[in-house]
C-alpha cells in the first residue's frame, strides 16, 4: 500500500510539473479591413481557430451598434497570442472589449466616441500605442476619447483610466 501511495504522489508531482512548464500558446489576431477568417463569432465574442486570423472592422463596427464586443486570441494555437489594429475603428455605443494573451498594438486611430468604452487586457502587459521613430511610417496609432473627462471609459488591464 505505502508502495502505490509513493507512486501516486510522484505521478502527480509530475503532472504538476508538466503543467508548470507548459507554455500555452494561441493565435495571432488582426483586426483590419479584410473579410473575417480563420475564426468564428459565437454572439458577439470573436475567437480565432487558425493562423492569420483576421477580424473585419465593419463586423466589429456592425455588433457594436447592438452590444458590447469581444476579441480573443485563444484557441490553443501556435502563435504569441497578440492583437494588431490595423484599420481604424470608430463607434458611439457599447464597449469593445480586446483580450491578448501576447500583446495589444494599436497601428491605427481607435475613436470610441459618445458612452462608448475600450477594456484593452493584455497577458504580457504590453500595449502598444503611438509613435515609432525609425520605423518607415513612425506613425503607430492613437486612440481617441473626443469630448470627453473623466475615467470609466478606458481600462487597460483591470485599471481605469
Amino acid at each position: 500500500m505505502k508502495k502505490s501511495i509513493r507512486l501516486l504522489a510522484v505521478a502527480i508531482g509530475m503532472l504538476v510539473l508538466a503543467w508548470a512548464g507548459a507554455a500555452w500558446a494561441d493565435y495571432n489576431v488582426t483586426v483590419g479591413s479584410a473579410t473575417s477568417a480563420n475564426g468564428s463569432w459565437t454572439g458577439n465574442i470573436w475567437t480565432p481557430s487558425g493562423t492569420g486570423a483576421t477580424v473585419s472592422v465593419s463586423d466589429i463596427q456592425t455588433r457594436l451598434v447592438s452590444g458590447d464586443v469581444t476579441i480573443n486570441t485563444t484557441g490553443g494555437g501556435s502563435e504569441s497570442g497578440d492583437i494588431a489594429i490595423e484599420t481604424g475603428l470608430s463607434w458611439s455605443a457599447n464597449t469593445l472589449f480586446l483580450n491578448a494573451a501576447g500583446d495589444i498594438r494599436i497601428n491605427a486611430v481607435l475613436t470610441a466616441n459618445d458612452s462608448s468604452a475600450l477594456n484593452l487586457n493584455s497577458g504580457t502587459n504590453a500595449i502598444e500605442c503611438g509613435f515609432k521613430p525609425g520605423e518607415a511610417q513612425g506613425f503607430k496609432g492613437r486612440v481617441d476619447f473626443p469630448g470627453r473627462a473623466g475615467m470609466g471609459f478606458l481600462v487597460i488591464n483591470a485599471e481605469n483610466y
